[in-house]
């Protein structure tokens, strides 16, 4: 079986609200996708969160969950995500001066 990324925004104001989001997101994605092998979201065995002093931009968020090649050292530079793993919630900066947050996964399909 192969693994996608997903990745959803959720404006929450603090980590408690948000985490009750992705909980909900995460299982309306698995009704909708008749707890088969999506590659969304609703695959995640649950939800780790990551709550920085200073919020990441959505460049560092994406990062930070899935993880990026580095040509510098020519090595991957591993994310927080693992297929099988819990999603992953973290603090992004916000916008229209709403709170954000980044929920991303490593999804079976």
């Amino acid at each position: 079986m192969g693994a996608s990324e997903d990745l959803r925004e959720i404006i929450a104001p603090n980590r408690a609200a948000a985490e009750k989001l992705a909980a909900e997101i995460m299982e309306q994605d698995r009704f909708e996708n008749g707890h088969e092998y999506s590659g969304t979201i609703g695959m995640a065995s649950g939800v780790r969160t990551f709550v920085h002093p200073k919020p990441l931009t959505e460049d560092q968020a994406r990062v930070w969950i899935f993880g990026e090649w580095d040509d510098a050292s020519g090595q991957y530079k591993e994310g927080k995500a693992e297929k099988w793993g819990p999603a992953i919630l973290v603090n992004v900066v916000a916008k229209n001066r709403k709170r954000r947050w980044f929920l991303g996964a490593v999804c079976s399909e």
